[in-house]
Order: C-alpha cells, then sequence, then structure tokens
C-alpha cells in the first residue's frame, strides 16, 4: 500500500467516523426538541386550563354578586 492510499484510507475513516458522531449528534437533538416540543405543549395546555379556571372563577364570583343584589 502506497503512503498516498494509506493517507485516503485514513482520511475517509476520520470523514467517517464524523459522520457517525453527527448523525448521533443529530439524533440526540432532535430528542431533545422533541421533548422541548412536549413540554412547551404540555405547559402551554396548563396554562389554557389555568386561564379557563380563572375565568369561571370570576363568572362564579359575578353570578354569586348578582344573587346577593336580587335578594336585597
Amino acid at each position: 500500500m502506497t503512503g498516498e492510499a494509506y493517507d485516503d484510507d485514513v482520511k475517509l475513516e476520520a470523514s467517517l467516523k464524523t459522520y457517525d458522531e453527527l448523525l448521533a449528534e443529530n439524533q440526540t437533538l432532535r430528542t431533545k426538541v422533541k421533548h422541548a416540543i412536549r413540554l412547551s405543549l404540555a405547559l402551554l395546555l396548563i396554562a389554557i386550563f389555568s386561564v379557563g379556571a380563572v375565568i369561571a372563577i370570576i363568572i362564579n364570583f359575578i353570578s354569586l354578586d348578582s344573587r346577593n343584589c336580587d335578594r336585597n
């Protein structure tokens, strides 16, 4: 094997390792992004329900207040 062919093989092996590392890193990043999206959606859902609960409480207080006004 000539020195030049050996250098080409070493470069090819190094680039393949780099590709595999990049592929693994890409998979890791995809997993992190999926988890971040799921967490964001869960927090958004919690926020929507919280706002709905606050609105329901306000409506309940208003209706209770209007009932008290009708009695007086």
